[in-house]
This record gives C-alpha cells, structure tokens and sequence, in this order.
C-alpha cells in the first residue's frame, strides 16, 4: 500500500441491514482533524463523530467507514 496523494473525504454512515437504507451520517469532509495529505505513513489519527439517532428504532443496525476521493467518488 502507499500513501495518500491527495485529501480524502471520510464518511460514517448507520444502516438497516434488512433493506440496506442509510438511516443515519455523518456530512462527508475532508478528515476533520487531520487531511489524509498531512498524515505520516502508518499513523493513528482518531475522530469522534456524533450521529443524530432521534426516531431511530432499536434493534440490529449496521456501519459503514470509510475514505473516499472526492473528484471521482472512488471508495479507497
């Protein structure tokens, strides 16, 4: 694996598994603390990310991580 070239959006989305609907996300950014450019190879850069789950039913829910480019919308 190398590096990142450029600065990646991060996204955190919660779905229903049964039917695969985003129920809630995060607004998609370049990395909040620290742009994916500014990093050093192999470093750990923790967020917290806060989700509005106001009328959200209990029950099994899924999550999804991840980076992506923002020109092309391709998922890294």
């Amino acid at each position: 694996m190398t590096p990142p070239q450029g600065d990646y959006k991060i996204f955190v989305h919660l779905f229903d598994p049964a039917d695969e609907r985003i129920v809630a996300r995060t607004m998609d950014a370049i990395r909040w603390s620290l742009p994916t450019s500014g990093g050093r190879w192999g470093e750990v850069v923790s967020e917290t990310v806060t989700l509005d789950l106001t009328g959200m039913s209990q029950g099994l829910i899924g999550w999804l991580v991840g980076l992506y480019e923002p020109g092309t919308v391709t998922r890294w």
